[in-house]
């Protein structure tokens, strides 16, 4: 049991980005999640990918190895596992409640220090709109 290895499923659509990193030699690093998904039980690493998706799901099945020296997991358990397969930094998060979208662009309201409120427009929109002109 120690160390122990969760399977979990992953869309066939994000399967690309997993192989890229995978490919290159990068380690990806997985953590188990309780039920709730609430409390984090162990940290891992994905060992190995399974070589066929699964026609009916669409998903692929992926396997992570643990340290558990403190017995958190166990055999049969129902975990949620979580993939970090890219790490942003100086970025800016909102909640996804936050974010609008319209047939043009996806944009926010932002509230400026004066109290006054603007529109900000996803970068992508903005690019969209600079060639369409």
């Amino acid at each position: 049991m120690d160390p122990i290895s969760a399977i979990f499923t992953i869309s066939e659509d994000q399967l690309q980005v997993v192989l890229q990193k995978v490919s290159a030699g990068q380690t990806l690093e997985v953590d188990a999640y309780d039920r709730a998904g609430k409390t984090k039980l162990a940290h891992g690493s994905l060992t190995t990918l399974d070589n066929q998706i699964d026609p009916t799901t669409g998903t692929l099945k992926l396997r992570a190895t643990f340290q558990n020296a403190k017995g958190a997991l166990y055999p049969n358990q129902f975990v949620n596992a979580k993939l970090l397969v890219q790490e942003k930094r100086g970025v800016t998060l909102v909640s996804t409640a936050a974010v609008q979208r319209n047939s043009q662009a996806t944009y926010v309201y932002v509230v400026k220090a004066d109290s006054t409120v603007t529109v900000r427009r996803s970068p992508s929109a903005l690019r969209k709109a600079m060639t369409r002109r």
